[in-house]
């Protein structure tokens, strides 16, 4: 994920400007500014709407924040940033793990037919009265 790659990006810069090394921070640096142009060109600004600005606006604010921190050699900056961006990233794997999750329930069949499957653990009745009106509350909700 590219927000991975900026956010390592910001740590090793961070961590040469601790360092005084000069020549690392400003390669860790120009490489979120690439990492961070990449993103704003996926955007899809006609279909995005309202998000997609946002993101486009976050994404601006975040290239000046680090041209900020490379002028002023901010490791404060710096670690807003990434605390920003790991925000965001957050954020978006739950938003992927709902979509997987609600693309899996739509799947599965809503009556699925086991006679053929041969039974290879018994499960007492009332274990099976439970799981069976849990399930069916699930599926059907």
């Amino acid at each position: 994920m590219l927000y991975d790659t900026a956010i390592n990006s910001l740590r090793r810069a961070a961590y040469a400007m601790s360092l005084g090394d000069i020549e690392t921070r400003t390669h860790e640096l120009g490489h979120v500014i690439t990492v961070l142009g990449q993103l704003q060109s996926t955007l899809n600004m006609e279909e995005g709407g309202e998000v997609a600005q946002q993101l486009q606006s976050y994404y601006s604010l975040l290239r000046s924040k680090v041209l900020e921190a490379a002028i002023k050699q901010s490791e404060t900056i710096l670690q807003h940033c990434i605390r920003h961006m790991c925000q965001v990233r957050e954020a978006w794997q739950k938003v992927e793990l709902d979509l997987t999750d609600k693309a899996m329930h739509d799947a599965m069949p809503m009556h699925a037919d086991f006679s053929d499957v041969p039974a290879l653990v018994t499960v007492n009745s009332a274990a099976e009265m439970a799981m069976s009106s849990q399930a069916t509350s699930h599926w059907r909700a």
